[in-house]
Order: C-alpha cells, then sequence, then structure tokens
C-alpha cells in the first residue's frame, strides 16, 4: 500500500514539475516579446533621431557652400577694388598718380 502511496507522490511531483517548466516558458516567451517590441521602439526612434541630424548636416553643408561661395565672391570683388585704387607717389614732385597693385 505504500508503494502506491509512493507513486502518487512522484506523479504529484511530475505535475508540479511540468506545470513550472509551463510557467517558467511562459514567462520566458513573455519577456522575450517585451524585449523585442522594446528594441523595435528604440531602433525606430534611433532612426528618427539620425534621420533628423543627416537633415541637419545637409542644411549645414548647403549653408556653407553658399556663404564660401559669398566669401569667394566678396574677396574677389575686394582685390579688383584695390588693385584699381590709384594712389600719388610721394616721390614724384609732380603729384603724378600711379596706379598701385596690391
Amino acid at each position: 500500500m505504500q508503494e502506491n502511496r509512493g507513486d502518487e507522490e512522484i506523479d504529484g511531483r511530475d505535475d508540479l514539475v511540468a506545470i513550472s517548466d509551463r510557467r517558467t516558458l511562459y514567462l520566458v516567451n513573455i519577456f522575450m516579446g517585451n524585449s523585442a517590441n522594446f528594441l523595435n521602439s528604440f531602433a525606430a526612434v534611433c532612426e528618427d533621431k539620425l534621420l533628423d541630424v543627416h537633415r541637419r548636416i545637409l542644411r549645414l553643408d548647403s549653408s556653407l557652400r553658399i556663404l564660401e561661395e559669398k566669401l569667394g565672391k566678396a574677396g574677389e570683388d575686394r582685390q579688383i577694388a584695390c588693385s584699381s585704387l590709384s594712389f600719388a607717389d610721394p616721390s614724384s614732385s609732380d603729384g603724378e598718380i600711379r596706379e598701385s597693385n596690391l
């Protein structure tokens, strides 16, 4: 009679282990799903932020090119203006005006 009782206890333990294993698998499955959802949303946020930074860099690059072009033209205009200026040569007694190439 005690052998039957031992068999019942073993069967009860198997059920407990089986339920415990199922519950563990269920919890691990939920954890994996939640982790995947979090990582997907995190990746989407990072991608949006990187796209925003990329757009800003492109805008800055365009502004920089425009500014460089304006500065280049201003430099050319200044060189032309300076080269066409005429100064009186103080060494000449007659006050003759000579062009100066700077």
